[in-house]
């Protein structure tokens, strides 16, 4: 029997959940009307009465938090599967979160190689050494470079170098 452990009211209610979610968002029926079309097709409380408007309030709030429940439950298995899948068809495992690295993981640094240029994909890995380029840019006092300060830069370096100076006639 679906929703074992339950009563009649929390049964007709999960059975009928997208009718009722349905005219509740239409009509905005009262909870005696609700009530009363449950006992109509034969629907009982715990003590064999007709269900009550607040016996029916108080099991659609449970009957509520339990389809939210059960709708987290299945949205985090399919995200589960989905990334199980990815992980199995690309060879990259799922990202890591802080708390699930090790204590004392310490992210790899970004070096460039002896040839002066950032290590390529070609090169060999070294300890110590991570495959990224660095995302922020150095100014030249040191600082952390700033969105426009790197496009102005590389701006300048595809124009033909440094500042030139207009001369008008």
């Amino acid at each position: 029997m679906p929703f074992g452990g339950h009563g009649d009211v929390y049964r007709w209610l999960r059975a009928n959940f997208a009718f009722v979610t349905n005219w509740m968002a239409k009509q905005k029926p009262s909870w005696e009307t609700v009530a009363g079309k449950m006992a109509r097709e034969g629907v009982v409380g715990a003590k064999g009465k007709p269900p009550t408007r607040r016996s029916v309030w108080k099991v659609w709030k449970r009957v509520l938090r339990d389809v939210a429940a059960e709708r987290e439950r299945e949205l985090a298995e399919e995200a589960e599967c989905v990334a199980k899948e990815r992980e199995l068809l690309t060879g990259v495992p799922a990202k890591k979160y802080p708390r699930d690295l090790p204590k004392h993981w310490a992210p790899d640094t970004v070096e460039p190689s002896p040839r002066g240029y950032w290590r390529t994909c070609g090169e060999k890995p070294r300890p110590g050494i991570g495959g990224r380029t660095p995302q922020v840019g150095v100014a030249r006092d040191g600082q952390p470079e700033s969105g426009v300060e790197r496009i102005r830069r590389k701006f300048g370096k595809l124009a033909g170098g440094g500042r030139r100076e207009v001369f008008r006639k």
